[in-house]
């Protein structure tokens, strides 16, 4: 048995929600996984396999709190964002090495996120890549 370790920083509730809602569809799928979903402290030393990072708040990378903005550089980094953040997305999927999700998307695969984001590969969300692609 596999518990993953998960952390988020001050997530909204409501992404909260789908989130703790789409680990528990990934954990009934698949019986051998487990997961602990906390938030996130300074003091945790636990082996975090995930962090989940709401920064559907932030216009740029700028923005945010210096003590969360180091961890953007991790391929363990999920970070939330909206489809209206432009300079933000740009920023995080050409200057970092974070995970990034658009929380305008209407379903996603949690479990393809699970795994990469373990797996230290990216995962950029389609509407990220859409966003990102040059107009045809």
């Amino acid at each position: 048995m596999v518990t993953s370790q998960i952390r988020y920083v001050t997530c909204n509730n409501i992404y909260l929600s789908g989130l703790r809602s789409g680990l528990e569809a990934v954990a009934r799928n698949n019986p051998a996984w487990h997961y602990q979903l906390v938030e996130y402290s300074l003091q945790d030393n636990s082996d975090i396999q995930i962090l989940v990072m709401d920064a559907t708040e932030y216009h740029s990378v700028s923005d945010v709190p210096p003590d969360q903005a180091k961890a953007l550089d991790s391929r363990r980094t999920l970070v939330l964002v909206s489809a209206w953040q432009r300079m933000l997305i740009s920023q995080l999927a050409n200057d970092f090495r974070c995970s990034v999700l658009c929380v305008d998307e209407r379903s996603f695969p949690m479990h393809d996120i699970i795994q990469l984001t373990m797996k230290k590969k990216r995962y950029l969300s389609p509407m990220i890549i859409r966003r990102l692609s040059p107009a045809i």
